[in-house]
């Protein structure tokens, strides 16, 4: 945690032992939590209370195989997760599309969805486009879904 003193960014405080041996994948800040995913085999989704600057600490570590690229608040209480399936020993299956409640201190899976690619390994990169820099997302309230967008405009009534 980095707090501004004067002109500089200064550490405060810090969680240690994260993610070991793995890689962040993702990371969403949503008030005083935080969600982070780490990958190497399977998918913890990590819960961080960061309320205390100084002694942030981990509340939660939801294990599931695959991981989230991105995740996105889709209302009070739920984070919508975009990534890849995996088997238990970390190989990419296919997209994965996650619902989870966040209201505790761990975070716990509410739906998920998981779409096994058959494409040919050279056209893999369209299975990781939905997580890209300049892919978008919108959650209609009105149907309770999750949209996708392209080069079209959405609109939810």
């Amino acid at each position: 945690m980095l707090a501004q003193r004067g002109s500089a960014l200064v550490r405060v405080g810090g969680v240690g032992g994260l993610g070991v041996g793995e890689r962040i994948q993702s990371v969403r800040f949503l008030g005083p939590t935080a969600h982070v995913v780490t990958f190497r085999r399977t998918d913890p989704l990590c819960t961080v209370d960061l309320s205390d600057a100084a002694n942030p600490r981990v509340t939660g570590a939801l294990k599931i195989t695959g991981y989230s690229a991105y995740l996105h608040p889709v209302a009070d209480g739920r984070l919508l997760g975009v990534g890849q399936e995996a088997t238990d020993e970390g190989r990419a299956t296919g997209t994965q599309v996650s619902l989870f409640d966040t209201t505790g201190a761990e975070a716990r899976p509410i739906a998920r969805y998981h779409r096994r690619e058959g494409l040919p390994r050279s056209s893999s990169t369209r299975t990781r486009s939905c997580t890209g820099p300049n892919a978008a997302w919108s959650w209609c309230r009105s149907t309770r879904a999750a949209v996708r967008a392209k080069a079209a405009r959405w609109c939810c009534g």
